[in-house]
């Protein structure tokens, strides 16, 4: 029996194997299959080296967090047995996803594949954040470390508007505007964009002043231009997220120079 090896095989794969002779002449034809099947050999199993990833949904309904994650091609499984392991935490240290605050600890989901979706329970408020791995696993043993990510559950609108809506400068044609932003408590999501809208005071509600106004995620500054000298306007702002525009705040009445 003479032995030899073969390098850089996938695990757990089989292998349909035929042997050559050479000499100085040059190769032989291949050598037959047998009918024992030991012609074939299948590669040791061995801990999947891949995991999958989150896919992240943008509209998810309130209350509700939608987990899927990507396939791993079946070259990849590197075993019998394959699953993966989902685990995710509620109540996550903002400032370090590994963490879970309040007592809680780390749930645990196993699915055989193709399954590839998970519909979290018991989701209590909207936006709520949870920490989420996803690993492989086989019969041999699980995947690398996985990462861990922030995910969170669908929006719903703003249950507050903007406080303390101010002018902070003025002059014969503009008003600038700044207010604070809403508390993570009553944004229920990431805020987007604010509106605007203001008019002349003594006008009809409905009379508007320019047009309204939209502005970028995260901003609490607004500077209104081309306005009419010594003029009393009437302003207001809303929070806006992806499930839409939040309430807006009392009026505000400012003049122009």
């Amino acid at each position: 029996m003479v032995p030899g090896t073969a390098m850089g095989l996938t695990p757990y794969t089989l292998y349909e194997v035929r042997v050559k002779a050479r000499n100085s002449v040059g190769l032989s034809s291949p050598s037959m299959p047998d009918d024992a099947g030991t012609s074939q050999i299948r590669t040791k199993p061995e801990p999947p080296r891949i995991n999958p990833s989150f896919i992240i949904f943008d509209k998810q309904t309130p209350r509700e967090l939608f987990v899927k994650w990507t396939a791993i091609p079946i070259s990849d499984y590197n075993g019998p047995d394959f699953q993966y392991v989902l685990e995710y935490c509620s109540q996550p240290n903002p400032q370090n996803c590994e963490i879970c605050e309040n007592g809680k600890s780390w749930k645990t989901e196993t699915f055989a594949s193709p399954n590839l979706e998970f519909l979290i329970p018991d989701v209590s408020s909207p936006y709520q954040r949870y920490s989420a791995r996803i690993r492989s696993k086989n019969s041999d043993g699980v995947g690398p470390r996985p990462n861990c990510q922030f995910l969170f559950a669908g929006e719903d609108l703003p249950v507050e508007a903007p406080e303390k809506l101010s002018v902070d400068s003025r002059g014969k044609t503009f008003l600038e505007l700044k207010w604070k932003s809403l508390p993570s408590a009553v944004s229920n999501g990431k805020i987007r964009s604010y509106i605007i809208k203001y008019k002349e005071s003594d006008d009809n509600e409905n009379n508007m002043v320019g047009s309204e106004r939209e502005l970028t995620a995260k901003t609490e500054f607004m500077r209104l231009e081309n306005l009419e000298p010594a003029k009393k306007y009437r302003i207001k702002v809303a929070a806006v997220n992806s499930a839409g525009i939040g309430p807006f705040s009392t009026f505000v009445d400012k003049e122009t120079l």
